[in-house]
């Protein structure tokens, strides 16, 4: 009986390996997608780029809209443009508003 309980036990964590497996997945073919269809989208058209956390209430986020980005940041009461600029200068040319 003790065997038979291992193998159980063995084949119970070896099925939620591999549906966990499947979920880790499922997340990552999803994002890769998201990925795509944002890099995908026509010229003038405005998208968020990027968007990064301060905290829970504040953040920072990129726009693109063809090849100007905005650097925007958020917060419960505020929206404040922190930068424009064009997306093939290099990094020391942000240009503020």
């Amino acid at each position: 009986m003790h065997a038979n309980f291992l193998t159980l036990l063995l084949q119970s964590f070896s099925a939620l390996a591999a549906v966990l497996a499947l979920f880790a997945m499922l997340i990552w073919m999803l994002k890769r997608l998201q990925q795509h269809r944002l890099m995908r989208t026509p010229d003038g058209q405005t998208h968020i780029t990027q968007r990064f956390a301060i905290d829970a209430k504040h953040s920072v986020v990129e726009l693109a809209r063809g090849e100007t980005r905005y650097l925007i940041g958020l917060s419960p009461t505020n929206m404040t443009a922190i930068a424009e600029y064009k997306a093939s200068v290099e990094e020391g040319d942000i240009v503020s508003p």
